[in-house]
């Protein structure tokens, strides 16, 4: 497994590979430098630093969370990619590692990344109580050190609404695999309805700061298409949330979790049959709807050159 990591690493020296706390991720850690563009270079880094202390900060709540070791919805994924004995696996923002141990029981070679050492701490935790067979690589997951097409499959699970850019980390994703690889993307989705996805995406980001934007299934299927994927499966389910349990996952201040119950409380009717919001037990439900993409990235046809076998064909 070593060796898969160094075959496949680009410009990622021994020292990074290391797992310590003291080794730093290549030019995540860095505040832009002045210059033509620097708004907006200030703008995303402060975006992906916000996402990087947030789970620095949740870490251990993730690694323990029912919602993220839910076995059904990972053997879902695991089933809908289609593994097989001896492929290569990049598991992108592995967080604790629960998609990467999965994957890594089917036989497969993986390598899981992650921009903070916290989560890749959990993970080589869970690596090692189950015996699985997985490198961990902090990265970020539109920047990811590997050479072009090195992978069968590549897999992210609830990862991209904390993302600016999820269509350039897919993209990412789409290089890494070889012409006929996988690309399958896990992930929250909204309803099609703009109002209710404002409302959900501002709930969202009230509960967690790091939260960027969920998108609609339709923008998911734009993406695939837009970055040449044929799309070959997709598949939805609900997973039951409680609003206090979700919220202190997330670090969310216990003294305004009231807040956040009465915002959904007091949701656009919409909004609360979207969402299918009720009341059990003194207690504040509603239903996320999870989405799982999985795209082949197209094999490229020959190049033909015009009149070559004509040429063949002269007499010198």
């Amino acid at each position: 497994m070593e060796a898969l990591v160094e075959s496949v690493l680009r410009t990622f020296s021994a020292r990074n590979m290391k797992i310590t706390s003291s080794s730093p991720s290549p030019r995540l850690g860095r505040r832009p430098e002045r210059g033509k563009f620097r708004s907006t270079c200030w703008k995303k880094w402060s975006k992906m630093a916000a996402a990087r202390d947030q789970f620095r900060r949740v870490a251990e709540r993730y690694a323990k969370s029912r919602a993220h070791s839910d076995k059904r919805f990972l053997s879902r994924i695991v089933a809908f990619a289609q593994p097989r004995k001896g492929e290569r696996v990049l598991d992108v923002a592995t967080g604790p590692g629960f998609v990467g141990v999965e994957f890594a029981k089917k036989g497969v070679e993986v390598v899981g990344t992650d921009i903070t050492m916290e989560m890749l701490t959990h993970a080589k935790e869970l690596r090692r109580r189950n015996s699985a067979m997985m490198e961990l690589v902090l990265a970020e997951a539109s920047r990811q050190p590997f050479r072009g097409e090195t992978f069968d499959i590549a897999v992210s699970r609830l990862a991209f609404h904390h993302m600016k850019e999820p269509a350039k980390a897919v993209e990412s994703m789409t290089s890494l695999v070889k012409p006929g690889g996988r690309i399958v993307v896990a992930d929250l989705v909204v309803s099609e309805d703009d109002g209710v996805a404002d409302f959900h995406n501002r709930f969202e980001r009230f509960r967690d700061p790091s939260h960027v934007r969920t998108l609609k299934l339709t923008e998911w299927k734009t993406i695939f298409r837009g970055l040449g994927l044929r799309l070959e499966q997709v598949g939805l389910s609900k997973v039951r949330l409680e609003v206090v349990e979700w919220a202190r996952r997330a670090g969310f201040p216990e003294d305004r979790i009231r807040e956040l119950v009465y915002m959904l409380e007091t949701a656009p009717l919409k909004a609360k049959r979207s969402l299918s919001a009720f009341h059990r037990n003194g207690l504040m439900f509603f239903l996320n709807t999870r989405a799982i993409l999985v795209g082949t990235k197209r094999r490229q046809p020959p190049v033909r050159r015009p009149f070559a076998r004509t040429r063949r064909m002269i007499k010198k």
